[in-house]
């Protein structure tokens, strides 16, 4: 019996540097491992990991929005170019406890759906600053578009989302020729 506890208690240390040394994910095999050692232990170990996951699990979720609708030229066209893209990048005084950039490619109808990490995920909640690219190609950087709507300090557009909007207009001019 005394070798079975003194098991668990190396077990049980070597669990606890693995903690301090490493991520969360590489500790969740360890977990199960150690969680193997003693049947009667398993619940108790299990009950860690649920409570280690589940502070962590959906963090941020709740404060992200959808966000999607339209770039347009004034006169209803939408932008053409090799890159054309929406960005949300937080405001100087945005009150969001998260403050991410959220961005989304400009189709050829003009529509965009807006997302921070991936396409689908939304953007968090807050005041954003809404600058465009939209260029020749990706080889050659020069922007279709008025250079006002290239940077947050001149883009006309600061925008609170507070919730799901999914009918934005946005409307932008072209670059003036020098004819």
């Amino acid at each position: 019996m005394n070798r079975r506890v003194g098991r668990r208690a190396w077990y049980l240390k070597q669990y606890a540097d693995a903690i301090r040394h490493s991520s969360v994910m590489d500790n969740m095999s360890k977990v199960g491992h150690i969680a193997r050692v003693s049947r009667g232990a398993t619940w108790r170990w299990s009950a860690v990991l649920l409570a280690s996951l589940s502070g962590s699990a959906g963090c941020g979720q709740s404060d992200k929005v959808q966000v999607a609708g339209k770039v347009l030229y004034k006169d209803g066209t939408a932008p053409k170019g090799g890159v054309c893209v929406v960005q949300f990048l937080p405001a100087a005084d945005s009150p969001a406890k998260i403050r991410k950039a959220a961005s989304g490619e400009i189709r050829d109808d003009g529509s965009f759906e807006a997302y921070t990490r991936k396409p689908g995920d939304g953007v968090f909640l807050g005041k954003y600053d809404v600058t465009f690219a939209v260029l020749k190609s990706p080889m050659d950087p020069a922007s279709l578009i008025d250079l006002k709507y290239t940077k947050a300090s001149t883009t006309p557009f600061h925008i609170a989302i507070e919730d799901d909007v999914t009918d934005l207009t946005l409307q932008i001019d072209p670059i003036r020729s020098s004819r």
